[in-house]
């Protein structure tokens, strides 16, 4: 479960202030960066900062920019915010990872600390022949937009 900063939060809190909805789309989440990190990073909290995470540094690692698709309603009811995947892989064998968490960052470098999640199960990243594919998501339940559907029965 991806756990959101206080700077996240207080850039959602500016962004309300702007009319335009995507102007609060672009302000917000226009320019991220979805980055992996690995132990000793401690478990995700609202006051983490970038400080606290342990980036991943295999041969060939970098952030990669966010390319978000429009928001839509899936056919499940939750109203989905998606991203583009991307691919994470090692050039060598030279620095192996072992990925505990990704996160969301303003900045390809340093940046402010936006979200943060544990992965259930680490990802062993040890050379070229392994890879894994990031596919952010959010979803805003149904009953979150538009309230319980039997509440007025």
């Amino acid at each position: 479960m991806w756990v959101a900063t206080y700077a996240f939060l207080s850039a959602v809190m500016d962004a309300l202030g702007i009319a335009s909805v995507s102007a609060f789309y672009e302000s917000v989440l226009g320019k991220c960066f979805f980055g992996l990190y690995q132990a000793p990073t401690p478990v995700p909290t609202p006051g983490m900062l970038m400080a606290n995470i342990t980036e991943a540094n295999y041969d060939g690692y970098a952030r990669q920019a966010i390319t978000w698709f429009p928001t839509f309603l899936d056919a499940a009811g939750p109203q989905d915010l998606a991203a583009m995947n991307m691919r994470f892989s090692p050039s060598d064998a030279v620095v192996p990872n072992t990925i505990t968490g990704a996160f969301i960052a303003t900045a390809a470098t340093g940046g402010l600390l936006y979200l943060a999640a544990a992965l259930p199960v680490p990802i062993a990243l040890p050379s070229p022949a392994y890879s894994t594919i990031a596919a952010p998501v959010f979803q805003l339940a149904y009953t979150n937009n538009y309230g319980n559907p039997n509440m007025f029965v």
